[in-house]
């Protein structure tokens, strides 16, 4: 059962042994209500609004609903705060100095347009298989801040505008990104990017006396003439290894003990 102001004043008023004062008014709870829509459409599960007191900015919430939804709160005057997020389109807005009485009910326009902005990556016209990705960015912002990112085929919500699309593939050791600059989105927008890169599936059975090694032995790839170079990848018998297809040095290693060996198989392809 709710209890309102003037019931708890009341009520402390006694148990201290103050005599209540005739005349006295406590403000009365009263319903607020506040609508907001996007470009003239309802967004009930998008937004909400939070009453503030008066002046008061960054004082707790008194009261919040989901837009569209009744609040309860003492009749006076409040600043209520409307907050809009759909995915990575966010808005605020500031409705100061309302005189919140009976009947009080406000519809706020957001007016932010929002695309749905969908990205299919393939790699040799074949679905990617959830190793790429792409990233938003403001157009001309390439360091700027990611505004927001999906794998192939999802669905990203993002204030309609010019972005640079960065695509990011990652296959093991095959990586590739590039930039697609100046995409203008509006509305409902789907398109492919093509990868373009060969991934070879590199597996080595390695064995001491024609017997498994038994998880004493790795291989290490290397970029083909370059033994100092960094290793592209590594992984011990019979572990498959995802590298851009070209021509590899390999390194076979084995360790057991104080039992080492090290041999180069160069040019392979």
């Amino acid at each position: 059962m709710r209890v309102t102001l003037m019931a708890i004043c009341v009520a402390l008023c006694v148990s201290l042994g103050v005599p209540l004062a005739s005349g006295v008014a406590f403000a009365a709870d009263v319903q607020a209500k506040v609508v907001v829509t996007n470009g003239g459409q309802p967004v009930p599960d998008k937004a909400r609004y939070e009453l503030h007191a008066a002046g008061a900015h960054a004082s707790p919430v008194v009261r919040w609903a989901g837009a569209g939804s009744a609040v309860t709160v003492p009749e006076g005057d409040y600043d209520i705060e409307v907050i809009f997020e759909d995915g990575a389109a966010h808005r605020n807005i500031w409705l100061d100095g309302q005189k919140v009485g009976p009947g009080y009910e406000k519809t706020v326009d957001i007016n932010l347009p929002v695309a749905t902005v969908t990205y299919n990556l393939t790699n040799g016209g074949k679905p990617d298989d959830g190793k790429a990705r792409v990233e938003l960015h403001v157009a001309g912002k390439h360091d700027g801040p990611v505004i927001a990112w999906a794998p192939t085929g999802r669905a990203m919500r993002v204030p309609a505008g010019r972005y640079d699309v960065q695509a990011i593939f990652d296959d093991g050791a095959a990586h590739r990104t590039f930039w697609v600059d100046g995409q203008d989105f509006s509305g409902a927008v789907e398109r492919t990017l093509e990868v373009g890169m060969q991934v070879a599936t590199v597996t080595y059975n390695l064995t001491n006396g024609g017997k498994p090694d038994d998880g004493k032995a790795r291989v290490e790839l290397h970029v083909a003439g370059k033994h100092d170079g960094p290793v592209v990848a590594w992984a011990p018998t019979g572990r498959a290894m995802r590298v851009p297809a070209g021509r590899y040095d390999v390194q076979a290693i084995f360790d057991e003990g104080f039992v080492h060996k090290s041999d180069w198989i160069d040019g392979l392809s």
